[in-house]
């Protein structure tokens, strides 16, 4: 059993926390590790779980092989290297960093120590963007001629003084917390993604917060690509591949669409999995050796690129 300490206990760190539910055979939270004025401090021990307020006394813990981080982007770089120098495996919420600089530094650390670190593109494990992917791969659509994706949705943060809502934690607005999910699937199937043209709209209620989000890019090959990321419209996801022999295209996590060229298109309907735990689980499984983690560093540096550059339009 893989034990994970938990860092932030915010919205999307208790989703993380819930997925594995102390029922995986894989891995577990041993640990949460919360601010002292956290106001999550009443809520952990709901969990059995045990609770401490100074990481770098987590860090110290010998029993903890991997640390999960549910926290803003702004301070990763930090928390990253105590880990590693700690000798701690790292899965790290998206993005790694907020620049490109920051986020080289944590990988060539990273690779230095040998260390595993994980970035949580928890998007990457839903079945219909594994089959997508596979039949790409596969030769299935021909030669890729344009990759479009867009995920969008309303603008929600539990609190209003949510890194979410902070323009300094999110200098290509919506690219930070949806936009980036997409960008990355883009850049699984397309290879290395370079900006043509992009521009971000500050229009909604917080000042210097970009809400909207647009980009053209190219790809491998002279592949073209559209990204678009709005945050004052319903939730919506989707990633098409258009190829010389159909298209294929992937709405939402568990639906995947093939329009064969002059042929009856299908659909395909996968089982609903949680994400999360996949994705936690796939971490435990790279710590073990069993798999690599299915995002490379490459590519991760390449999305941190890419938004930083988003962030300058």
């Amino acid at each position: 059993m893989v034990k994970l300490a938990l860092v932030g206990f915010g919205r999307w760190g208790r989703r993380l926390f819930a997925a594995l539910d102390g029922t995986s055979e894989k891995t577990s939270f041993a640990t949460v590790v919360l601010r002292p004025d956290s106001v999550a401090l009443g809520l952990v021990p709901r969990w059995k779980t045990q609770v401490v307020t100074d990481y770098r006394s987590m860090l110290d813990d010998p029993s903890i092989d991997g640390v999960v981080l549910a926290t803003p982007p702004s301070g990763h770089k930090h928390e990253v290297l105590a880990a590693i120098q700690a000798g701690k495996h790292v899965y790290v919420e998206k993005p790694l960093a907020l620049t490109l600089a920051e986020a080289e530094e944590i990988v060539a650390v990273s690779s230095k120590a040998k260390i595993i670190l994980a970035v949580g593109f928890n998007r990457r494990f839903a079945p219909a963007f594994a089959e997508m992917k596979k039949r790409l791969d596969a030769g299935e659509i021909g030669d890729l001629l344009h990759l479009d994706a867009n995920f969008s949705g309303l603008m929600t943060a539990p609190v209003r003084t949510s890194w979410r809502l902070s323009p300094m934690e999110n200098p290509a607005g919506p690219m930070t917390p949806r936009g980036i999910h997409v960008l990355d699937a883009m850049i699984a199937l397309g290879g290395p993604a370079s900006v043509v043209w992009a521009r971000l709209d500050k229009t909604g209620p917080v000042k210097d917060l970009a809400t909207r989000a647009y980009a053209h890019l190219e790809f491998a090959g002279q592949v073209s690509g559209n990204l678009v990321s709005i945050q004052e419209t319903s939730e919506f996801y989707r990633v098409q591949a258009l190829g010389s022999k159909g298209i294929l295209e992937q709405e939402g996590h568990f639906i995947l669409h093939w329009r064969p060229l002059r042929r009856v298109s299908t659909t395909m309907r996968f089982d609903d999995i949680d994400l999360e735990r996949a994705a936690l689980e796939g971490f435990a499984d790279a710590i073990r050796g069993e798999a690599g983690f299915p995002v490379t560093m490459a590519e991760v540096l390449n999305g941190v690129a890419v938004m930083e550059r988003m962030a300058r339009s």
